[in-house]
């Protein structure tokens, strides 16, 4: 028998053991704590999330503001640009005729405008052909590595690939 513990065996023989009942409340004391550090720990996080969020929104707010404020320097340059040079313009006649000048620059800068966007639209439709026509071929490419022929040139009806469609 261990000399440390009683005939039953149950207790050391020190006294000091606590008895199934404490060693219990003991558990739910500690089971009490880890739960409470466990809520503490989930509420730091949900914290950081919203803290986190906010300064998102902020910093989109803040770029809005940005933006809308370069946005309103750059119309005001572009304002003050086309009014000296149609006043420019319109100091070149005799008399003066700063109207015209303004109705001259206006035409310009309505035509400038409408040949960019033009241009802009021709080439992303160029572009987007240009995709669309790339895929196709790649497709019609693998279908001639795996079969001999591709969609355009199989004539499906005699099984044979002699015939190139129009």
């Amino acid at each position: 028998m261990d000399s440390q513990t009683t005939r039953e065996g149950s207790q050391p023989a020190d006294g000091d053991a606590d008895s199934p009942m404490d060693a219990l409340r003991d558990a739910a004391r500690h089971l009490g704590e880890a739960k409470e550090y466990a809520s503490n720990f989930l509420a730091a996080k949900v914290d950081a999330t919203k803290l986190s969020f906010r300064r998102a929104v902020m910093m989109i707010g803040f770029f809005v503001i940005a933006g809308i404020t370069g946005a309103g320097v750059l119309i005001t340059a572009a304002v003050l640009l086309t009014n000296g040079i149609a006043t420019g313009i319109g100091n070149l006649f005799d008399p003066a005729k700063v109207w015209l000048g303004q109705i001259i620059v206006g035409l310009l800068v309505i035509i400038a405008a409408n040949v960019g966007v033009y241009l802009l639209i021709r080439s992303a439709m160029r572009a987007s052909r240009d995709k669309t026509v790339q895929k196709y071929e790649t497709r019609h490419n693998e279908q001639r590595r795996r079969y001999g022929h591709d969609v355009t040139t199989a004539n499906v009806s005699s099984g044979t690939a002699d015939v190139a469609a129009g």
